[in-house]
C-alpha cells in the first residue's frame, strides 16, 4: 500500500479503509513498485515529483 499525507477532508483512516476495500483505486497514482532491497532507490523516486506521484516498496 502507498502512504500519503492525509487529506484535510478525509480522516486517515477513513482513506484508509476506502483503500482496503477498494473503493478507490491506487495503481493509478502508483509509478513504480520498488523491492525492498531497492528502498534507496524508492525515496529517490519518492522524492523526485518530476519523474513520480507515489512508489510503491514490494516486500
Amino acid at each position: 500500500m502507498a502512504t500519503t499525507r492525509p487529506s484535510p477532508n478525509i480522516p486517515a483512516a477513513q482513506a484508509v479503509d476506502l483503500i482496503n476495500s477498494r473503493s478507490i483505486a491506487v495503481s493509478p497514482m502508483i509509478t513504480a513498485p520498488y523491492a525492498l532491497e531497492d528502498a534507496l532507490a524508492a525515496f529517490e523516486a519518492a522524492g523526485d515529483r518530476s519523474r513520480s506521484v507515489k512508489v510503491q516498496l514490494a516486500f
